[in-house]
């Protein structure tokens, strides 16, 4: 577009996203890691909880506060960062060790 108003608009947005992008890659890598190790029970937990927290936050900031756009692309950011820990908490915790695959 050519409209120099919805291009500044955008920007907020922009960053929120790059944002996302990288912790996609950190925390994906983090995801198959736990499957990797048999645990696909325990990944599936993983992403079952993430799409909650992911759903509770969008309802929160679209429907029930109404807030500007690049505050409700965060809900990706919520998505890796609970991803991440998740399953980081599980790699240094869980009994992934005593698998037999």
């Amino acid at each position: 577009t050519n409209e120099k108003d919805l291009i500044a608009a955008s920007i907020p947005t922009l960053y929120v996203l790059l944002l996302a992008i990288v912790l996609f890659s950190v925390s994906i890598l983090m995801i198959f890691t736990v499957s990797g190790t048999g645990a696909t029970n325990v990944s599936m937990k993983i992403e079952i909880t993430c799409i909650i927290a992911y759903l509770l936050y969008v309802y929160a900031t679209a429907i029930r506060f109404e807030t500007s756009l690049p505050v409700i692309w965060l809900a990706e950011v919520v998505y890796w960062v609970t991803a991440f820990t998740m399953c980081f908490f599980y790699l240094k915790n869980g009994n992934w060790r005593e698998k037999v695959v």
